[in-house]
């Protein structure tokens, strides 16, 4: 295995598809980018960012915004679930088939997503 294959941040870095907040389904288009120095997020109105911390199957994420338009209710719901998951995962996990996951510190799933091309 090369060591880009075991770097998390080179694991991470992309395109991904924002599938599961918590326990309910992203709606269509949410997306999740990995840049260098700092992830950006939209679930459809705001854009919420944050730099990661990372380590093998270790993240946290530390300033954490959001930019702060007025959106329709649901959506605005959604995008405090996503700055809450954001404050409490603690492990992640790449799976088959680019499945990104991200857990809290009792293993429930907080965000889950999928690698787009």
């Amino acid at each position: 295995m090369s060591a880009g294959a075991t770097d998390p941040a080179l694991q991470l870095q992309g395109n991904w598809s924002l599938t599961k907040v918590a326990n309910v389904a992203a709606p269509k288009g949410a997306s999740m980018m990995f840049l260098a120095d700092r992830v950006e997020m939209s679930v459809g109105c705001n854009t919420i960012s944050a730099v990661p911390i990372l380590g093998p199957g270790f993240v946290r994420f530390r300033d954490v915004i959001a930019t702060k338009m007025t959106c329709a209710p649901d959506i605005q719901v959604l995008e405090t679930q996503v700055v809450d998951a954001l404050s409490r995962v603690v492990t992640m996990q790449v799976g088959a088939g680019d499945i990104l996951s991200f857990y809290d510190g009792v293993n429930d799933l907080q965000l889950g997503a999928v690698r787009t091309q």
